[in-house]
């Protein structure tokens, strides 16, 4: 992959979990939208037009403030200005949350048994999802999902027939992008996250998707497993830098 490949697709990456509110400044992209949501309240560096790097991060860190936010930096391995990394070391922000970027070629599957598509959001979905995520994620993840483009389908799995796993996709041209995958915690180790990946490959083979994309916080263990397992593979890795109190 490119750079200007991989800046691309960081920028589907961002469509496929909108923020409610930005602004531009010299090329990057302030993202804000409150909560915990780090992707949609974080500054995007994959373009740079301007001239004065500390006086980028300046502005930038203001505009945060003012809205009573923490100023965050997504730094991807295509970050520019280059040092930019380097810059807000030196200025005392902390990395977070490194993140890889999983890719698979779509396949033929067929769509598993006990596993149901939706083109709007179901409640028994949100209800699952919810269950696993912080609470002030869980207050603001409503309106960031209300929002999201189309075309896209949130994949429930059941056991026992009870909802056991979610996960949505969003396709974008020749990419589909897998987010919020969940499983709720009395049905881990049942297979629902695996049914649900097969699933979403089955729907964005249908939408014309020739690749799906993932990402996964390098920590989380047992998601890595689940996805290896599936077949993606580590294409990159991005991480944020959060400002000082």
């Amino acid at each position: 992959m490119t750079d200007d490949e991989r800046r691309a697709l960081e920028e589907i990456a961002a469509r496929a979990w909108p923020h409610r509110e930005e602004l531009r400044c010299d090329g990057w992209l302030l993202r804000f939208s409150g909560g915990g949501s780090k992707r949609a309240n974080s500054v995007q560096t994959l373009r740079w037009s301007g001239a004065d790097t500390e006086a980028a991060i300046a502005a930038a860190e203001a505009d945060y403030r003012g809205r009573g936010l923490t100023p965050v930096f997504q730094i991807l391995d295509v970050s520019v200005p280059g040092d930019l990394d380097r810059r807000l070391e030196r200025r005392g922000y902390r990395v977070v949350d490194r993140t890889l970027l999983m890719l698979k070629p779509v396949t033929a599957v067929t769509m598993p048994a006990g596993v149901a598509g939706h083109d709007d959001l179901p409640p028994e979905w949100l209800d699952v999802y919810l269950s696993t995520v912080t609470p002030d994620r869980r207050a603001t993840a409503p309106a960031i999902i209300a929002g999201l483009p189309r075309p896209r389908r949130f994949l429930v799995a059941s056991v026992d027939g009870a909802p056991s796993g979610v996960g949505l996709a969003v396709a974008e041209g020749r990419y589909c992008g897998i987010e919020c995958m969940a499983t709720h915690e009395t049905k881990r180790g049942r297979g629902g996250g695996l049914a649900v990946l097969t699933g979403i490959e089955a729907w964005a083979a249908g939408q014309g998707a020739t690749t799906l994309w993932l990402q996964v916080v390098e920590t989380n263990a047992p998601a890595r497993r689940l996805y290896e397992g599936a077949g993606f593979r580590a294409a990159g890795a991005y991480w944020y830098r959060v400002a000082p109190s």
